[in-house]
């Protein structure tokens, strides 16, 4: 976590106005591999880039929550992760429109 917080205060010391956070969802079972995806790490990783934005929000920092507004929307599935888990070009354009895109601008419009 140590390095997530130089980095950040790094970034905002430089004059960065915005950092984004983004929490990222939980990888799915990749059953056709050997990889094995442990959920549970996975949440110590959101838990720690939660904490990181939220110690420098007052800074700038933006914490993004991708995994629930996927949740959200019905779009955690293979539909949007055929590997489980990266999102396809096309749903990754509609993320920035939907979500992502309003998401950023509202922050550095100041609303």
């Amino acid at each position: 976590m140590d390095a997530y917080n130089q980095l950040t205060e790094a970034y905002l010391a430089a004059g960065v106005r915005h950092v984004v956070w983004v929490v990222p969802p939980v990888p799915l079972a990749v059953p056709e591999t050997t990889i094995r995806v442990e959920p549970a790490n996975y949440r110590v990783e959101q838990a720690v880039v939660r904490q990181v934005a939220t110690s420098h929000q007052s800074s700038g920092a933006v914490l993004v929550e991708l995994e629930s507004w996927l949740q959200a929307t019905g779009n955690l599935g293979r539909d949007w992760r055929p590997d489980g888990l990266h999102i396809t070009d096309t749903n990754s354009a509609q993320l920035a429109e939907e979500y992502l895109g309003p998401l950023i601008l509202r922050d550095v419009q100041g609303g």
